[in-house]
């Protein structure tokens, strides 16, 4: 049986509406409805993707988002939330999480999110070859990088702005190109703020590897990866 998509909300009606709008598009779905009971089902059964609300009890969504991500899982992780100010997106998206949705929200617009998030980290396209630059090594086969011989846990968002810097370096690729890259439904609108978010996220997972190649921003422009001298 295919896995589900866990929904993290304390709200019942709002529930019923996630849950009737992607079960009738043929998707399972999990609800749990505080933190610590989602972080227990993700540690005992990974889902398709995760629907975290921000303000829950106990824990709230930037926290499980964040203890979720140090824990290894890739999951796609999509924040639903009545917190619209900027500083609250962003800091979703710090977090780990892959998208961010405002609430009271378009139930279309949250599947269409959904099935664009889930498109993204199953379907794997038929690449050549691994690729190298430095002590980093991406193979798209696997979907996986390795810094130095050693893994390194990316989400899938991370991974694909990885991969298309990595299939040429030196070359400096817009936020448009980027968005494109990314996301790929006309029907999403993609800020160039949060590939913004999701390169900062990339630096700070290579640098911490040690990783021997700097992601340089062009200011105006966009980004260019480049092996570092020693």
């Amino acid at each position: 049986m295919r896995a589900p998509i866990l929904v993290v909300e304390d709200d019942q009606t709002t529930c019923d509406v996630i849950r009737a709008y992607l079960e009738s598009a043929g998707h399972r779905v999990v609800i749990c409805r505080s933190g610590s009971e989602a972080i227990g089902f993700v540690r005992q059964t990974e889902p398709r993707c995760l629907i975290l609300d921000v303000m829950l009890p106990g824990k709230d969504g930037f926290e499980i988002c964040s203890e979720i991500r140090r824990g290894g899982s890739i999951i796609p992780i999509l924040f639903l939330s009545a917190r619209a100010d900027e500083p609250d997106r962003v800091g979703g998206l710090r977090a780990g999480a892959d998208d961010y949705l405002v609430k009271p929200f378009s139930p279309r617009e949250l599947l269409a999110r959904v099935d664009a998030l889930l498109r993204r980290s199953e379907i794997r396209p038929e690449p050549p070859s691994v690729i190298h630059l430095g002590n980093v090594e991406l193979s798209p086969t696997r979907h996986d990088v390795a810094v130095g011989g050693q893994p390194l846990a990316l989400t899938y968002v991370e991974f694909g702005l990885l991969a298309a810097m990595l299939e040429r370096p030196e070359w400096v690729m817009t936020r448009g190109q980027l968005i494109d890259r990314l996301y790929t439904d006309d029907r999403l609108p993609a800020l160039e703020r949060t590939v913004d978010v999701h390169i900062f996220r990339l630096r700070e997972k290579l640098q911490a590897a040690a990783a021997n190649v700097a992601i340089v921003t062009i200011r105006g422009v966009g980004y260019k990866i480049t092996a570092e001298t020693t």
